[in-house]
């Protein structure tokens, strides 16, 4: 499948509210985390554990969990773990190209990227994409303020903030990614959008993370996308594994 022939979730909700695709993927969000939930498995993700080879063996050492550690006072639903494996694949991805993050809230995620990429052997940037909604108790104004507020605190002068959807951004990029972070709309088809339409641009060796594959409440939808748009593709293997966080590898030249 094509990047031209998918559809964009945030682009469909633009429509107008009596459009027949906007009217269907409005009922089918409302239906498809109960059609998921039905599904659900303990543990799936052993049927596509390959290579014992392939496995990241995360390693950060007492100075940087110390300075990952400040993070934490960050209001986020990624937990320290989490933080440091980000950290790790953007300190040691070896592929062409920047790190893109879809969702970025508060930017606990977004600094430990940034951390990491600075001290990678060829730094790069970190693009957040985020089109800060507004929300229940701040609006999207107020939240790219906190947003900003914590990048300046641990001086992350590396990130460049995209506001706006992640399928607009893609619409404007057409250079590599050597680490993809999704944590952005958790059903299933805004998840598919978001791994069919980055992987083109993810250079041999680079990373795909997701977050809140294990997310029962939350995730259902993410989690199915996960295994259906990137695992089952035979670019990509299965090669880190925390709960509610996978980490795919691509293996192969896009579009091989």
């Amino acid at each position: 499948m094509t990047r031209q022939s998918l559809i964009d979730p945030a682009e469909v909700g633009r429509r107008n509210r009596l459009d027949p695709l906007r009217c269907y993927l409005s009922v089918r969000r409302v239906l498809e985390s109960h059609w998921y939930r039905s599904f659900w498995q303990t543990d799936p993700w052993k049927q596509f554990v390959g290579s014992e080879a392939l496995h990241l063996k995360v390693d950060c050492n007492e100075d940087e969990k110390s300075m990952l550690a400040a993070l934490e006072d960050i209001p986020s639903a990624v937990n320290a773990d989490q933080t440091q494996v980000l950290y790790w694949l953007a300190r040691n991805s070896e592929a062409n190209g920047d790190i893109v993050e879809i969702g970025s809230d508060q930017g606990k995620s977004t600094i430990a990227l940034s951390l990491g990429a600075s001290r990678n052997a060829r730094p790069c940037s970190v693009h957040a994409v985020d089109p800060f909604l507004d929300g229940v108790e701040s609006n999207g104004s107020e939240r790219q303020n906190v947003f900003d507020q914590n990048l300046a605190r641990f001086k992350a002068g590396n990130v460049e903030l995209h506001r706006m959807f992640s399928g607009d951004y893609r619409r404007e990029r057409q250079t590599p990614v050597r680490l993809l972070f999704v944590d952005a709309a958790h059903d299933y088809l805004n998840s598919c959008y978001d791994f069919l339409a980055w992987r083109e641009l993810m250079s041999p060796g680079s990373f795909l993370a997701a977050h809140d594959v294990d997310n029962y409440d939350y995730g259902p939808g993410t989690r199915r996308a996960f295994m259906n748009c990137v695992l089952k593709d035979r670019g990509f293997q299965l090669v880190l594994h925390k709960d509610n966080l996978a980490v795919a590898q691509r293996i192969t030249e896009a579009g091989s």
